[in-house]
């Protein structure tokens, strides 16, 4: 057997297994890219929810800062 013919059956047997190790490769870049696409979305989810609820803080401190400052001028007058 030549070098030749000997290397075309190596390379005949591999075939099958790089493809495969590719097929395996691309399924689990879309699962991970899947798992990816929804923890951005849940990301997203979770800073909007975090920016209301700052907004809500917010407001509810200047309406506490607003009382105060009411309740202090009435005890000065």
């Amino acid at each position: 057997m030549s070098a030749d013919s000997q290397q075309v059956i190596w390379l005949k047997d591999k075939l099958p297994i790089e493809q495969r190790l590719r097929k395996d490769a691309e399924q689990t870049n879309e699962i991970l890219r899947d798992k990816l696409e929804k923890v951005q979305e849940e990301n997203r989810i979770l800073k909007r929810r975090i920016k209301m609820q700052l907004e809500e803080n917010k407001e509810e401190m200047d309406l506490q800062e607003e009382f105060y400052k009411d309740i202090m001028s009435r005890t000065r007058d």
